[in-house]
Protein backbone atom coordinates (compact mmCIF):
# COMPACT_ATOMS: atom_id res chain seq x y z
CA UNK A 1 0.00 0.00 0.00
CA UNK A 2 2.78 2.42 0.89
CA UNK A 3 3.98 1.73 -2.43
CA UNK A 4 0.98 3.14 -4.18
CA UNK A 5 1.49 6.38 -5.63
CA UNK A 6 -1.63 8.95 -4.53
CA UNK A 7 -4.45 9.82 -7.13
CA UNK A 8 -4.21 13.27 -7.58
CA UNK A 9 -7.48 14.08 -9.15
CA UNK A 10 -7.63 16.64 -12.39
CA UNK A 11 -7.78 20.20 -11.31
CA UNK A 12 -10.11 20.67 -14.38
CA UNK A 13 -12.59 18.16 -13.43
CA UNK A 14 -12.76 19.58 -9.94
CA UNK A 15 -13.67 22.79 -10.95
CA UNK A 16 -15.91 22.12 -13.59
CA UNK A 17 -17.71 19.78 -11.21
CA UNK A 18 -17.68 22.84 -8.38
CA UNK A 19 -19.40 24.95 -11.50
CA UNK A 20 -21.99 22.87 -12.19
CA UNK A 21 -22.73 22.44 -8.28
CA UNK A 22 -22.72 26.35 -8.03
CA UNK A 23 -25.01 27.07 -10.87
CA UNK A 24 -27.50 24.78 -9.85
CA UNK A 25 -30.92 26.26 -9.02
CA UNK A 26 -31.57 25.75 -5.29
CA UNK A 27 -32.97 28.76 -3.84
CA UNK A 28 -32.02 29.51 -0.07
CA UNK A 29 -35.57 31.48 0.63
CA UNK A 30 -38.92 32.10 -0.66
CA UNK A 31 -41.91 34.62 -0.09
CA UNK A 32 -44.21 32.54 -0.96
CA UNK A 33 -44.56 28.57 -0.71
CA UNK A 34 -44.61 27.13 -4.55
CA UNK A 35 -48.10 26.81 -5.59
CA UNK A 36 -47.31 26.90 -9.06
CA UNK A 37 -45.87 23.55 -10.98
CA UNK A 38 -44.98 21.96 -13.97
CA UNK A 39 -46.95 18.65 -14.62
CA UNK A 40 -44.38 16.37 -12.90
CA UNK A 41 -43.41 14.10 -16.77
CA UNK A 42 -44.76 10.44 -15.00
CA UNK A 43 -48.56 12.07 -15.16
CA UNK A 44 -47.56 13.96 -18.16
CA UNK A 45 -47.28 11.30 -20.16
CA UNK A 46 -50.49 9.59 -20.47
CA UNK A 47 -52.25 13.19 -21.57
CA UNK A 48 -49.94 16.06 -21.95
CA UNK A 49 -52.17 17.68 -23.81
CA UNK A 50 -54.97 18.67 -20.60
CA UNK A 51 -51.95 20.69 -18.90
CA UNK A 52 -50.86 22.96 -21.92
CA UNK A 53 -53.17 26.08 -22.53
CA UNK A 54 -54.39 25.92 -25.88
CA UNK A 55 -54.55 29.57 -27.03
CA UNK A 56 -53.83 31.51 -24.21
CA UNK A 57 -50.40 30.98 -22.60
CA UNK A 58 -50.30 32.79 -19.28
CA UNK A 59 -47.12 32.72 -16.96
CA UNK A 60 -43.42 32.08 -17.94
CA UNK A 61 -43.80 27.82 -18.29
CA UNK A 62 -45.65 28.35 -22.16
CA UNK A 63 -44.97 31.89 -23.12
CA UNK A 64 -43.25 30.63 -26.04
CA UNK A 65 -45.20 26.89 -26.52
CA UNK A 66 -47.97 28.36 -28.59
CA UNK A 67 -47.70 31.68 -31.49
CA UNK A 68 -47.82 34.25 -29.39
CA UNK A 69 -48.22 37.25 -31.85
CA UNK A 70 -52.14 36.99 -31.60
CA UNK A 71 -52.59 36.71 -27.84
CA UNK A 72 -49.51 39.06 -27.04
CA UNK A 73 -52.01 41.90 -29.19
CA UNK A 74 -54.90 40.51 -27.61
CA UNK A 75 -53.24 41.01 -24.52
CA UNK A 76 -51.73 44.77 -24.86
CA UNK A 77 -55.07 45.68 -25.93
CA UNK A 78 -56.75 44.68 -23.11
CA UNK A 79 -53.84 46.54 -20.83
CA UNK A 80 -54.17 49.56 -22.98
CA UNK A 81 -58.12 49.76 -22.24
CA UNK A 82 -57.73 49.55 -19.08
CA UNK A 83 -54.98 52.24 -18.21
CA UNK A 84 -56.50 54.75 -21.06
CA UNK A 85 -59.13 55.74 -18.48
CA UNK A 86 -56.26 56.89 -15.85
CA UNK A 87 -54.06 59.50 -15.83
CA UNK A 88 -50.20 58.52 -17.22
CA UNK A 89 -48.80 57.98 -13.97
CA UNK A 90 -51.15 55.20 -13.26
CA UNK A 91 -48.53 53.01 -15.15
CA UNK A 92 -46.10 54.36 -13.06
CA UNK A 93 -47.62 53.60 -9.91
CA UNK A 94 -48.33 49.53 -11.61
CA UNK A 95 -45.04 48.92 -12.53
CA UNK A 96 -43.59 50.05 -9.05
CA UNK A 97 -45.95 47.84 -7.24
CA UNK A 98 -45.19 45.63 -9.70
CA UNK A 99 -41.42 45.11 -9.17
CA UNK A 100 -42.04 45.99 -4.97
CA UNK A 101 -43.60 42.13 -5.69
CA UNK A 102 -41.23 40.28 -8.28
CA UNK A 103 -39.14 38.22 -5.72
CA UNK A 104 -42.49 37.09 -3.96
CA UNK A 105 -44.36 36.39 -7.06
CA UNK A 106 -40.81 34.52 -8.60
CA UNK A 107 -40.89 32.13 -5.58
CA UNK A 108 -44.61 31.34 -6.12
CA UNK A 109 -42.76 29.04 -9.13
CA UNK A 110 -41.55 25.83 -8.82
CA UNK A 111 -39.12 26.45 -10.88
CA UNK A 112 -36.32 28.90 -11.93
CA UNK A 113 -37.59 31.47 -14.03
CA UNK A 114 -35.15 32.52 -16.62
CA UNK A 115 -36.48 35.76 -17.72
CA UNK A 116 -35.07 39.54 -16.76
CA UNK A 117 -36.44 41.97 -14.07
CA UNK A 118 -38.32 44.11 -16.43
CA UNK A 119 -39.67 41.36 -18.91
CA UNK A 120 -40.81 39.39 -15.75
CA UNK A 121 -42.45 42.42 -14.25
CA UNK A 122 -43.97 42.74 -18.40
CA UNK A 123 -45.66 39.77 -18.30
CA UNK A 124 -46.97 40.45 -14.87
CA UNK A 125 -48.61 42.89 -16.01
CA UNK A 126 -50.20 41.99 -19.64
CA UNK A 127 -51.42 38.92 -18.35
CA UNK A 128 -52.78 40.11 -15.00
CA UNK A 129 -55.02 42.90 -16.60
CA UNK A 130 -55.94 40.38 -19.48
CA UNK A 131 -57.30 37.93 -16.25
CA UNK A 132 -58.95 40.86 -15.09
CA UNK A 133 -60.28 42.21 -18.37
CA UNK A 134 -61.40 38.38 -18.83
CA UNK A 135 -63.32 38.52 -15.43
CA UNK A 136 -65.47 41.50 -15.74
CA UNK A 137 -66.41 40.30 -18.86
CA UNK A 138 -67.95 37.40 -17.15
CA UNK A 139 -69.16 39.98 -15.37
CA UNK A 140 -70.94 42.13 -17.47
CA UNK A 141 -72.13 39.16 -19.18
CA UNK A 142 -74.06 38.56 -15.72
CA UNK A 143 -75.80 41.52 -15.57
CA UNK A 144 -76.64 41.71 -18.46
CA UNK A 145 -78.65 38.67 -18.22
CA UNK A 146 -80.21 39.71 -15.04
CA UNK A 147 -81.59 42.92 -16.71
CA UNK A 148 -83.18 40.97 -19.37
CA UNK A 149 -84.63 38.52 -17.26
CA UNK A 150 -86.16 41.46 -15.19
CA UNK A 151 -87.41 42.85 -18.02
CA UNK A 152 -85.37 46.31 -18.10
CA UNK A 153 -84.62 48.41 -21.34
CA UNK A 154 -81.35 47.75 -22.91
CA UNK A 155 -81.14 50.07 -25.82
CA UNK A 156 -78.65 52.44 -23.54
CA UNK A 157 -76.86 49.71 -22.53
CA UNK A 158 -73.92 50.69 -24.12
CA UNK A 159 -74.26 54.60 -22.53
CA UNK A 160 -74.93 53.56 -19.29
CA UNK A 161 -72.66 50.64 -18.81
CA UNK A 162 -69.13 52.48 -16.86
CA UNK A 163 -67.19 50.36 -14.34
CA UNK A 164 -64.39 52.99 -14.41
CA UNK A 165 -64.65 53.49 -18.03
CA UNK A 166 -63.50 50.07 -18.50
CA UNK A 167 -66.77 48.52 -19.53
CA UNK A 168 -67.38 50.51 -22.64
CA UNK A 169 -64.77 49.57 -25.04
CA UNK A 170 -65.98 46.07 -25.21
CA UNK A 171 -69.01 46.11 -27.54
CA UNK A 172 -68.30 49.51 -29.42
CA UNK A 173 -67.69 48.87 -33.12
CA UNK A 174 -65.30 51.82 -34.65
CA UNK A 175 -62.37 52.47 -36.88
CA UNK A 176 -60.13 51.37 -34.26
CA UNK A 177 -58.31 48.29 -34.64
CA UNK A 178 -57.64 46.79 -31.53
CA UNK A 179 -61.25 47.45 -30.36
CA UNK A 180 -62.63 44.92 -33.09
CA UNK A 181 -59.59 43.03 -31.80
CA UNK A 182 -61.42 42.68 -28.45
CA UNK A 183 -64.30 42.56 -29.88
CA UNK A 184 -63.37 38.87 -31.43
CA UNK A 185 -62.85 37.61 -28.08
CA UNK A 186 -66.40 36.38 -27.44
CA UNK A 187 -66.19 33.62 -29.61
CA UNK A 188 -62.58 32.43 -27.61
CA UNK A 189 -64.74 32.49 -24.31
CA UNK A 190 -64.89 28.82 -23.91
CA UNK A 191 -61.32 28.26 -24.37
CA UNK A 192 -60.18 31.25 -22.23
CA UNK A 193 -62.13 29.55 -19.41
CA UNK A 194 -60.35 26.18 -19.93
CA UNK A 195 -56.90 27.43 -20.03
CA UNK A 196 -57.02 29.70 -16.79
CA UNK A 197 -57.90 26.91 -15.13
CA UNK A 198 -54.62 25.09 -16.36
CA UNK A 199 -52.24 23.88 -13.34
CA UNK A 200 -48.96 25.44 -15.12
CA UNK A 201 -50.77 28.27 -16.79
CA UNK A 202 -51.23 30.48 -13.65
CA UNK A 203 -49.70 33.72 -12.16
CA UNK A 204 -50.14 34.21 -8.74
CA UNK A 205 -53.14 35.87 -7.80
CA UNK A 206 -52.01 38.74 -5.36
CA UNK A 207 -50.80 40.38 -8.62
CA UNK A 208 -53.45 40.12 -10.16
CA UNK A 209 -55.43 41.60 -7.11
CA UNK A 210 -52.91 44.52 -7.14
CA UNK A 211 -53.52 45.32 -10.87
CA UNK A 212 -57.45 45.45 -9.76
CA UNK A 213 -57.40 47.31 -7.11
CA UNK A 214 -55.25 49.84 -9.23
CA UNK A 215 -57.13 50.22 -12.01
CA UNK A 216 -60.58 49.14 -11.11
CA UNK A 217 -62.63 50.79 -8.41
CA UNK A 218 -66.78 51.13 -8.67
CA UNK A 219 -69.04 48.85 -10.93
CA UNK A 220 -71.89 50.46 -12.77
CA UNK A 221 -74.45 51.06 -10.00
CA UNK A 222 -71.47 52.23 -7.87
CA UNK A 223 -70.59 49.65 -5.76
CA UNK A 224 -67.64 48.14 -4.89
CA UNK A 225 -67.10 44.88 -5.88
CA UNK A 226 -63.43 42.45 -5.25
CA UNK A 227 -61.85 40.63 -7.56
CA UNK A 228 -62.32 37.26 -5.10
CA UNK A 229 -66.58 38.39 -5.87
CA UNK A 230 -65.19 38.19 -9.54
CA UNK A 231 -63.58 35.68 -9.53
CA UNK A 232 -65.91 33.47 -7.73
CA UNK A 233 -68.40 34.52 -10.09
CA UNK A 234 -66.21 33.78 -13.11
CA UNK A 235 -65.84 29.82 -11.75
CA UNK A 236 -69.68 29.59 -10.72
CA UNK A 237 -70.96 30.69 -14.23
CA UNK A 238 -68.60 28.04 -15.73
CA UNK A 239 -68.85 25.22 -13.81
CA UNK A 240 -71.89 25.44 -12.59
CA UNK A 241 -72.44 21.72 -12.56
CA UNK A 242 -69.60 21.20 -10.14
CA UNK A 243 -70.38 23.66 -7.04
CA UNK A 244 -72.87 22.94 -4.82
CA UNK A 245 -72.17 25.75 -2.09
CA UNK A 246 -69.89 28.72 -1.72
CA UNK A 247 -66.32 28.32 0.61
CA UNK A 248 -65.51 31.98 2.71
CA UNK A 249 -62.36 32.20 0.92
CA UNK A 250 -61.66 34.38 3.61
CA UNK A 251 -60.29 31.40 5.91
CA UNK A 252 -57.77 30.49 2.48
CA UNK A 253 -54.75 32.52 1.27
CA UNK A 254 -55.73 31.75 -2.53
CA UNK A 255 -52.37 31.54 -4.56
CA UNK A 256 -54.32 31.53 -8.09
CA UNK A 257 -57.13 30.91 -10.08
CA UNK A 258 -56.79 26.86 -10.17
CA UNK A 259 -56.43 26.94 -6.24
CA UNK A 260 -59.73 29.25 -5.73
CA UNK A 261 -61.61 26.84 -8.06
CA UNK A 262 -60.00 23.95 -5.66
CA UNK A 263 -61.15 25.83 -2.72
CA UNK A 264 -64.85 26.00 -3.42
CA UNK A 265 -64.70 22.34 -4.57
CA UNK A 266 -63.65 20.82 -1.23
CA UNK A 267 -66.51 18.96 0.64
CA UNK A 268 -67.98 20.38 4.29
CA UNK A 269 -66.46 19.34 7.33
CA UNK A 270 -68.87 17.00 8.03
CA UNK A 271 -67.21 13.97 6.71
CA UNK A 272 -66.68 11.87 9.82
CA UNK A 273 -67.86 8.67 10.83
CA UNK A 274 -71.00 7.65 11.09
CA UNK A 275 -72.33 7.93 14.59
CA UNK A 276 -74.42 4.84 14.03
CA UNK A 277 -71.08 2.77 12.90
CA UNK A 278 -69.87 4.29 15.96
CA UNK A 279 -71.85 3.14 18.47
CA UNK A 280 -71.76 -0.45 17.40
CA UNK A 281 -68.10 -0.35 17.74
CA UNK A 282 -68.19 1.16 20.90
CA UNK A 283 -71.14 -1.75 22.09
CA UNK A 284 -69.14 -4.35 21.00
CA UNK A 285 -65.46 -3.01 22.20
CA UNK A 286 -67.81 -2.50 25.93
CA UNK A 287 -68.64 -6.47 25.46
CA UNK A 288 -65.39 -7.34 25.01
CA UNK A 289 -63.82 -5.33 28.00
CA UNK A 290 -66.46 -6.92 30.34
CA UNK A 291 -65.23 -10.31 29.60
CA UNK A 292 -61.69 -9.96 30.53
CA UNK A 293 -59.68 -10.24 33.21
CA UNK A 294 -58.57 -7.27 34.94
CA UNK A 295 -55.00 -7.89 34.20
CA UNK A 296 -55.12 -8.48 30.69
CA UNK A 297 -56.68 -5.20 29.96
CA UNK A 298 -53.63 -3.28 29.11
CA UNK A 299 -52.25 -5.35 26.44
CA UNK A 300 -55.55 -6.11 25.22
CA UNK A 301 -56.06 -2.18 24.61
CA UNK A 302 -52.71 -2.09 22.61
CA UNK A 303 -52.99 -5.02 20.75
CA UNK A 304 -56.58 -4.41 19.61
CA UNK A 305 -55.87 -0.64 19.03
CA UNK A 306 -52.77 -2.08 16.60
CA UNK A 307 -54.95 -4.40 15.24
CA UNK A 308 -57.90 -1.83 14.39
CA UNK A 309 -55.46 0.53 12.83
CA UNK A 310 -53.72 -2.53 10.33
CA UNK A 311 -57.68 -3.43 9.75
CA UNK A 312 -58.65 0.01 8.70
CA UNK A 313 -55.54 0.61 6.25
CA UNK A 314 -56.13 -2.28 5.01
CA UNK A 315 -59.83 -1.30 4.43
CA UNK A 316 -59.39 1.83 3.70
CA UNK A 317 -57.56 0.94 0.63
CA UNK A 318 -59.70 -1.45 -1.60
CA UNK A 319 -63.63 -1.35 -2.11
CA UNK A 320 -65.61 -3.55 -4.52
CA UNK A 321 -67.55 -2.30 -7.50
CA UNK A 322 -71.01 -0.88 -7.65
CA UNK A 323 -72.43 -3.79 -9.14
CA UNK A 324 -70.94 -6.24 -6.00
CA UNK A 325 -71.94 -3.54 -3.79
CA UNK A 326 -75.64 -3.69 -4.91
CA UNK A 327 -75.72 -7.56 -4.65
CA UNK A 328 -74.39 -7.76 -0.97
CA UNK A 329 -77.97 -5.06 -0.10
CA UNK A 330 -76.30 -1.62 -0.25
CA UNK A 331 -78.32 1.04 -2.09
CA UNK A 332 -76.83 3.95 -3.41
CA UNK A 333 -78.71 7.23 -3.14
CA UNK A 334 -78.19 10.69 -4.70
CA UNK A 335 -78.08 13.41 -2.33
CA UNK A 336 -80.45 16.57 -2.69
CA UNK A 337 -78.96 19.13 -0.65
CA UNK A 338 -77.68 22.28 -2.99
CA UNK A 339 -75.13 23.25 -0.79
CA UNK A 340 -73.42 19.94 -0.53
CA UNK A 341 -69.92 19.60 -2.76
CA UNK A 342 -69.67 16.96 -5.39
CA UNK A 343 -67.42 15.18 -2.86
CA UNK A 344 -69.54 15.06 0.49
CA UNK A 345 -70.18 10.86 0.15
CA UNK A 346 -71.41 9.44 3.06
CA UNK A 347 -72.00 5.64 3.96
CA UNK A 348 -74.92 4.66 6.78
CA UNK A 349 -76.91 1.43 7.38
CA UNK A 350 -76.13 0.09 3.98
CA UNK A 351 -77.17 3.40 1.73
CA UNK A 352 -74.49 5.23 0.22
CA UNK A 353 -74.95 8.94 -0.51
CA UNK A 354 -73.11 10.35 -3.38
CA UNK A 355 -74.17 14.33 -4.96
CA UNK A 356 -74.87 13.74 -8.63
CA UNK A 357 -71.71 14.07 -11.30
CA UNK A 358 -72.25 15.94 -14.42
CA UNK A 359 -69.59 14.81 -16.94
CA UNK A 360 -68.49 16.50 -19.93
CA UNK A 361 -65.87 16.44 -22.52
CA UNK A 362 -64.18 19.45 -20.26
CA UNK A 363 -64.34 17.76 -16.97
CA UNK A 364 -61.51 15.42 -16.88
CA UNK A 365 -59.07 17.61 -17.92
CA UNK A 366 -60.39 19.49 -15.10
CA UNK A 367 -59.76 16.46 -12.66
CA UNK A 368 -56.73 15.98 -13.90
CA UNK A 369 -55.14 19.25 -13.35
CA UNK A 370 -57.07 19.34 -9.99
CA UNK A 371 -54.74 16.08 -9.07
CA UNK A 372 -51.76 17.20 -10.68
CA UNK A 373 -52.00 20.25 -8.32
CA UNK A 374 -52.70 18.22 -5.18
CA UNK A 375 -49.82 15.90 -6.10
CA UNK A 376 -47.40 18.65 -6.51
CA UNK A 377 -48.79 21.44 -3.48
CA UNK A 378 -48.01 19.72 -0.29
CA UNK A 379 -50.18 21.87 1.87
CA UNK A 380 -53.36 19.76 0.20
CA UNK A 381 -55.33 16.72 1.86
CA UNK A 382 -55.89 15.28 -1.63
CA UNK A 383 -59.51 15.38 -1.37
CA UNK A 384 -60.14 15.15 -5.53
CA UNK A 385 -57.80 12.29 -5.91
CA UNK A 386 -59.21 10.37 -3.12
CA UNK A 387 -63.29 10.81 -5.09
CA UNK A 388 -61.50 10.02 -8.03
CA UNK A 389 -60.03 6.27 -6.39
CA UNK A 390 -63.67 6.25 -5.16
CA UNK A 391 -65.18 6.49 -8.70
CA UNK A 392 -62.11 4.65 -9.87
CA UNK A 393 -63.47 1.12 -7.25
CA UNK A 394 -67.22 2.25 -7.92
CA UNK A 395 -67.10 2.40 -11.70
CA UNK A 396 -64.98 -0.64 -12.76
CA UNK A 397 -67.31 -1.29 -15.64
CA UNK A 398 -70.25 -0.07 -17.92
CA UNK A 399 -72.44 -2.19 -15.96
CA UNK A 400 -71.52 -0.29 -13.40
CA UNK A 401 -71.72 3.40 -14.84
CA UNK A 402 -75.66 2.12 -16.02
CA UNK A 403 -75.87 1.33 -12.09
CA UNK A 404 -74.82 5.20 -10.76
CA UNK A 405 -76.68 6.88 -13.95
CA UNK A 406 -80.41 4.51 -12.84
CA UNK A 407 -79.85 6.46 -9.58
CA UNK A 408 -78.92 9.95 -11.06
CA UNK A 409 -76.11 9.95 -9.59
CA UNK A 410 -73.98 10.04 -12.75
CA UNK A 411 -75.29 12.11 -15.93
CA UNK A 412 -73.19 12.09 -19.03
CA UNK A 413 -73.08 12.98 -22.38
CA UNK A 414 -70.31 10.18 -23.18
CA UNK A 415 -71.17 6.13 -23.24
CA UNK A 416 -71.14 4.14 -20.10
CA UNK A 417 -67.75 2.20 -21.75
CA UNK A 418 -65.90 6.07 -21.71
CA UNK A 419 -66.98 6.81 -18.69
CA UNK A 420 -65.61 3.69 -17.06
CA UNK A 421 -62.30 3.63 -19.03
CA UNK A 422 -61.85 7.88 -18.21
CA UNK A 423 -62.45 7.17 -14.72
CA UNK A 424 -60.16 3.42 -14.44
CA UNK A 425 -57.11 5.85 -16.41
CA UNK A 426 -57.66 8.96 -14.30
CA UNK A 427 -55.71 7.84 -11.10
CA UNK A 428 -52.43 6.06 -13.19
CA UNK A 429 -49.25 6.40 -11.36
CA UNK A 430 -51.30 8.44 -8.78
CA UNK A 431 -49.30 8.22 -5.25
CA UNK A 432 -51.89 8.90 -2.06
CA UNK A 433 -52.04 7.88 1.41
CA UNK A 434 -54.75 5.78 2.64
CA UNK A 435 -54.87 7.59 6.45
CA UNK A 436 -55.56 10.84 5.22
CA UNK A 437 -58.30 9.92 2.54
CA UNK A 438 -61.28 11.89 4.11
CA UNK A 439 -63.18 8.80 2.67
CA UNK A 440 -61.23 6.01 4.80
CA UNK A 441 -64.46 5.87 7.08
CA UNK A 442 -66.25 5.31 4.17
CA UNK A 443 -64.28 2.66 2.46
CA UNK A 444 -64.15 1.54 6.16
CA UNK A 445 -67.55 0.77 6.52
CA UNK A 446 -68.35 -0.29 3.51
CA UNK A 447 -66.36 -2.99 3.63
CA UNK A 448 -67.23 -3.80 7.27
CA UNK A 449 -70.98 -4.07 5.85
CA UNK A 450 -69.66 -6.42 3.29
CA UNK A 451 -67.78 -8.63 5.38
CA UNK A 452 -70.72 -9.81 7.09
CA UNK A 453 -71.95 -13.31 7.19
CA UNK A 454 -75.21 -12.52 6.10
CA UNK A 455 -74.80 -9.82 3.46
CA UNK A 456 -72.05 -12.71 1.75
CA UNK A 457 -74.65 -15.16 1.47
CA UNK A 458 -77.07 -12.72 -0.04
CA UNK A 459 -74.26 -11.67 -2.65
CA UNK A 460 -73.85 -15.78 -3.17
CA UNK A 461 -77.81 -16.02 -3.84
CA UNK A 462 -77.88 -12.67 -6.08
CA UNK A 463 -74.76 -13.96 -8.24
CA UNK A 464 -75.09 -17.55 -8.39
CA UNK A 465 -79.34 -17.93 -8.13
CA UNK A 466 -80.60 -14.32 -9.65
CA UNK A 467 -77.69 -13.47 -12.03
CA UNK A 468 -79.97 -14.28 -15.30
CA UNK A 469 -83.85 -14.85 -15.83
CA UNK A 470 -83.14 -18.48 -16.82
CA UNK A 471 -81.34 -19.31 -13.28
CA UNK A 472 -84.71 -17.60 -11.29
CA UNK A 473 -86.94 -19.77 -13.81
CA UNK A 474 -85.18 -22.84 -12.80
CA UNK A 475 -85.41 -21.85 -9.29
CA UNK A 476 -89.09 -20.95 -8.53
CA UNK A 477 -89.39 -24.27 -10.55
CA UNK A 478 -87.36 -26.06 -7.98
CA UNK A 479 -89.17 -24.66 -5.15
CA UNK A 480 -92.53 -25.33 -6.69
CA UNK A 481 -91.54 -28.86 -7.01
CA UNK A 482 -90.80 -29.51 -3.82
CA UNK A 483 -94.55 -27.95 -2.51
CA UNK A 484 -96.06 -30.11 -4.27
CA UNK A 485 -94.30 -32.73 -3.88
CA UNK A 486 -94.62 -32.31 -0.18
CA UNK A 487 -98.25 -31.77 -0.46
CA UNK A 488 -98.71 -35.09 -2.20
CA UNK A 489 -96.84 -36.82 0.49
CA UNK A 490 -98.61 -35.12 3.15
CA UNK A 491 -101.98 -36.28 0.89
CA UNK A 492 -100.91 -39.65 0.66
CA UNK A 493 -99.36 -40.14 4.55
CA UNK A 494 -103.14 -38.95 5.17
CA UNK A 495 -104.99 -40.85 3.07
CA UNK A 496 -103.14 -44.00 4.53
CA UNK A 497 -103.47 -42.79 8.09
CA UNK A 498 -107.29 -43.12 7.19
CA UNK A 499 -107.66 -46.31 5.61
CA UNK A 500 -105.12 -47.38 8.60
CA UNK A 501 -108.07 -46.71 11.22
CA UNK A 502 -110.56 -47.51 9.56
CA UNK A 503 -109.26 -51.24 9.12
CA UNK A 504 -108.34 -51.15 13.13
CA UNK A 505 -111.91 -49.60 13.92
CA UNK A 506 -113.52 -52.52 11.62
CA UNK A 507 -111.63 -55.58 13.34
CA UNK A 508 -112.85 -54.40 16.78
CA UNK A 509 -115.97 -54.99 15.97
Amino acid sequence: MANEEQYSPDETFISSLKSKLNTSFIPRWREEPCSIFRVPPILRMQNPEVYEPRIFPIGPYHRTGINPMPMEKRKNCMARRLFSKHPDTMMDRCVNEVMALEMRARSCYADKIDLGSNEFVEMMILDGCFIIGVLMLERLNVIRMKRRIRGEDTSAEREERNWSGNWVWWEQEDEEPEKGEMHNLWPLLSHVHADLLKVENQIPFFIVETLYNLLVTQDDDGENVSVFDLAISFINKNHSHLLRRYVNILNHQIHHLLHLFYVMLLPGPKISPTGHSLLVKLKKKARQLLRMPCCTLPSFLKNSEAAEWRRRQHDSGWLKSATELQEVGIKFVVVKNDRCSFMDVTFKNGVMEIPTLCIFESTMPLFRNLIAFEQCYPFTRNHVTFYAVLMQFLLDTPKDVKVLQGERILRSRLNDEEVARLFNRLCRDIIYSNSNSYLSDVFHDVNDYCDSRWHKWRAVLARDYFGNPWTVISLVAAVVLLILTFCRHTTVCMATTTIIKSLCFLSKR
